[in-house]
């Protein structure tokens, strides 16, 4: 087991999510071969509450979705956008970008294609419009 993983393991063995009541089979299935299982769950479930939000109160509440990926390609112009969204004036430079932050190293073959099959199960189709990009080596991101 990869160092990285232990706390993982550990982890997921003291929270024992998939095996609460509330959780059924099939999840606790989606649930097996997926390290910080739970982890993932409280990521796409934030992803799902904050693009219902913004579904419910479209009118009100001004949003952005830009990805980790675009500080890369257009670093510049997403840190003007940003502030520019957030109605803040640029005080300074901006703390430099660690590039090419990849974890493909992290997980197995199988354990990519488990956590690619977990959150395509938990996201609403708006949550897996904007994350499915993420699993496309995983041979998930495009099966229906």
């Amino acid at each position: 087991m990869p160092p990285q993983q232990k706390w993982c393991k550990s982890y997921d063995d003291s929270q024992k999510l998939s095996r609460t009541r509330w959780v059924d089979r099939d999840l606790a299935t989606a649930f097996s071969g997926v390290p910080c299982h739970a982890e993932f769950y409280r990521y796409v479930e934030w992803h799902n509450l904050a693009f219902t939000i913004n579904a419910l109160h479209l009118d009100v509440i001004p949003t952005m979705v830009f990805y980790y990926e675009d500080y890369l390609t257009r670093f510049d112009d997403v840190t003007v956008e940003l502030m520019n969204f957030l109605e803040l004036e640029k005080s300074g430079d901006a703390p430099p970008f660690i590039v090419n932050k990849k974890y493909g190293d992290y997980y197995t073959d199988g354990q990519t294609r488990a956590i690619a099959a977990l959150v395509k199960e938990l996201s609403t189709k708006q949550t897996w419009k904007h994350l499915a990009h993420y699993f496309e080596d995983s041979g998930v991101a495009n099966k229906e």
